[in-house]
């Protein structure tokens, strides 16, 4: 059973597969309750979906299963660019929204699933429901939770997506990957917020957040230090020995979709964004979109103001 999804994920486009539990483990349960208490800023809705989160189950009556899903997305044109861009888009949002091109494989394995075994309950989540996702692809064997809160796998970093299959099947889980990071602090030193702790994240201060979802403005002091990012940020990811080494050695996402768009290397070419129908060519079918053509417009200008790494 198990070894016919891997399979079949495969077939469909998926570099990574592992299945987990739904049975969170009790310090993890500790840890998500641990951040609900911390800082949040603009990202109150955690609080709304935190039981959901340590209880995934619930999603999915009965459900006992979840299939975790990975896709590299690295692309090497988008890779080699960045390093003289005016500004920098972050490397998951350079291609088509991933939500699209994840959705549409995870279906066609769900749909193949259900198609064999018809008495199975399954729910594909991609960002569509509050799963803890890094948490269910370390149980899942897809690698370990690191320092910089990202999930690392020992050969492919962490440039890659998850999708989870929840289902009423019951999957024998694969084993958790140890954690490698040991002694490394390179993201911790590299992080121009000061936004990490080792395995802790102060989301009010990350770049991501700051260029996506802050509202509330809690750290304006923050916006000479965004080091030329308008949409996101990998500067954790990018030191990251196992990016650079390991998962440099992986190449090129084979997922088309993923790769550097022209209007995207455009924009981070000369750093401006002119009118509506740039942004529409820009945006459509991007996670750019996410931004909003004026908060993009001030992440352009926030982004040139401090100085680049």
């Amino acid at each position: 059973m198990k070894e016919w999804l891997r399979d079949l994920s495969f077939e469909a486009g998926f570099d990574l597969f592992g299945c987990a539990s739904l049975v969170l483990p009790p310090e993890d349960q500790k840890n998500l309750e641990a951040f609900g208490k911390g800082p949040l800023g603009d990202m109150r809705w955690f609080l709304d979906t935190l039981e959901l989160r340590i209880n995934p189950a619930r999603i999915l009556p009965g459900a006992r299963s979840a299939v975790v899903l990975g896709i590299y997305y690295r692309d090497r044109e988008s890779e080699e660019f960045h390093s003289s861009a005016a500004v920098r888009v972050s490397r998951y949002a350079v291609g088509r929204d991933y939500h699209r091109v994840l959705r549409k494989k995870g279906k066609e394995l769900a749909v193949r699933m259900q198609q064999r075994w018809p008495q199975a309950k399954a729910r594909l989540v991609v960002d569509s429901a509050p799963v803890p996702e890094k948490i269910l692809g370390r149980e899942a064997g897809l690698g370990w939770i690191g320092k910089n809160t990202n999930l690392i796998h020992p050969q492919w970093g962490s440039y890659f997506f998850l999708a989870v299959l929840l289902t009423s099947l019951d999957l024998p889980p694969d084993t958790p990957q140890p954690d490698l990071c040991a002694s490394c602090r390179l993201c911790l030193d590299a992080c121009p917020t000061d936004a990490l702790q080792p395995y802790q994240i102060d989301p009010t201060r990350c770049i991501s957040y700051l260029t996506i979802e802050d509202r509330s403005r809690l750290h304006p002091e923050l916006d000479e230090r965004r080091a030329g990012w308008a949409f996101g940020c990998d500067v954790c990811q990018e030191v990251c020995p196992y990016n650079r080494n390991r998962g440099a050695r992986k190449g090129d996402t084979k997922e088309a979709d993923f790769r550097l768009r022209p209007a995207v290397r455009n924009l981070m070419e000369t750093g401006t964004l002119d009118g509506v129908e740039q942004w529409e060519l820009l945006s459509q079918g991007s996670p750019l979109r996410r931004a909003g053509f004026e908060r993009l417009k001030e992440n352009l200008r926030l982004a040139r103001l401090g100085p680049k790494p």
